[in-house]
């Protein structure tokens, strides 16, 4: 064989190993650019409909039903967390984390959620409910009736 021959041979040998290593780094970040497009999609706007959302005290079971209604209005699912606020006639307040609420709202959806949560009707009365998005300070006013 020539030498002009070896140079080819050694050239062609250089660009398969060089093309069989690229196609693997450039497809590790066209995968992370696909989750940045992904990760910067505009996101939901999900807000708390306090017309439609209530408390209901129902002292015989002893139970305070909560009616949460939530609207999309944008044209991607996505999900709140809401704390609901309790007030009763003895002075307490009932606003604890473990009573979170994590609703899914489809695109452009207006959906309302039922929850019921234990009280002592013997003890105190129900006067007040708010709703507050985890991570904000606002508390939304709703409806408190007994039933």
């Amino acid at each position: 064989m020539s030498g002009k021959a070896l140079i080819a041979i050694g050239v062609v040998g250089l660009f398969v190993v060089g093309y069989a290593v690229t196609p693997k780094e450039d497809a590790a970040e066209v995968a992370s650019t696909e989750a940045t497009t992904e990760s910067t999609e505009t996101p939901p706007d999900i807000r708390i409909q306090a017309r439609g959302s209530r408390c209901l005290a129902v002292a015989s079971e002893a139970r305070i039903y909560l009616f949460m209604s939530l609207r999309n209005f944008s044209d991607v699912a996505g999900s709140i967390d809401v704390v609901p606020i309790r007030r009763y006639s003895d002075g307490t307040t009932n606003d604890s984390v473990l009573d979170t609420m994590i609703a899914e709202v489809g695109p452009l959806e207006r959906k309302t959620f039922r929850t019921p949560f234990d009280y002592n009707a013997l003890e105190h009365e129900l006067l007040e409910c708010r709703l507050r998005v985890v991570g904000t300070d606002k508390e939304i006013p709703i409806l408190a009736e007994q039933g």
